[in-house]
């Protein structure tokens, strides 16, 4: 992906998601150039009224943003990507990592209208911010997003970031839950052991000094963690997700659908089924 916007074969994956155009009224607009400025937009941080004249009027890519929302087309396109790794085997389901990243709510993100639980900003340390949840595969692909308030603990978010990201086979069940769980302290709970050990998972979770020590820790594998650290920072180089300004919770978590899909366009495969 070109840094000002889609290259042919790229765009060509991308417009097998886009809605057929209606057979009444006017002819739709290309919709390439409204794509490229919702990537802009996700890329720079810059507010909406601020985009660029070549994509558009910003208030038509705004309400194809918030239509393909509502359609679920982010959430798709995410889904495909995952089944189209798991075809070509480049999901390690040996080993997942869990961590969680506070993110500076700004104030323009305020006044969503169904409530700050709701929409994901609470009031933590760091002030007014938002505490986004991931959990990546020993590969770095995002496997579950969970976004809460910021002052929320990591373990209020753990069986919500287990309890998603199945993925479809080409036989069998679809595939979810992972043979190892690598997490920082954070997640350090006897209730959060027992749920992974009667789900047949294995775990390396350091615990605290006040917490009885006992068993062999695979810091080997803890060692690990350093990739769900760095696949937090790639996210973070889109303006859009290292600060909140949107008000909506649906906005800003489907922007992070679409920066791992956008990313990982050469591994999206599609095999024609919608």
């Amino acid at each position: 992906m070109r840094r000002q916007g889609l290259f042919d074969h790229e765009w060509q994956k991308i417009q097998v998601f886009l809605p057929n155009e209606s057979k009444q009224g006017r002819p739709r607009r290309d919709l390439k150039p409204v794509v490229e400025g919702i990537l802009w937009i996700i890329r720079t941080g810059a507010p909406w009224r601020d985009l660029p004249d070549k994509y558009g009027p910003w208030q038509t890519v705004y309400r194809w943003f918030r239509q393909w929302i509502d359609k679920g087309l982010w959430r798709l396109m995410f889904r495909k990507l995952q089944e189209s790794r798991e075809r070509t085997n480049k999901i390690d389901w040996e080993l997942h990592h869990l961590d969680a990243t506070i993110v500076q709510g700004h104030r323009h993100a305020a006044g969503g209208g169904q409530g700050s639980q709701a929409e994901g900003l609470g009031f933590s340390r760091g002030g007014y911010s938002t505490k986004v949840h991931i959990r990546v595969d020993n590969a770095g692909h995002l496997m579950g997003l969970t976004i809460t308030e910021g002052q929320r603990h990591e373990t209020q978010a753990f069986k919500m970031l287990m309890n998603q990201g199945a993925v479809k086979r080409t036989w069998g069940r679809p595939k979810l839950r992972p043979n190892t769980v690598v997490a920082d302290k954070g997640y350090t709970a006897g209730w959060i052991r027992d749920w992974l050990r009667q789900k047949g998972i294995n775990y390396v979770i350091p615990k605290k000094s006040s917490e009885c020590q006992k068993g062999i820790f695979r810091s080997h594998l803890y060692r690990k963690r350093n990739i769900v650290e760095r696949v937090i920072g790639h996210f973070k180089e889109y303006r859009r997700l290292a600060n909140r300004y949107e008000k909506l919770l649906d906005n800003y978590k489907a922007m992070w659908m679409i920066a791992e899909v956008f990313q990982s366009l050469d591994e999206l495969q599609l095999d024609g089924e919608f």
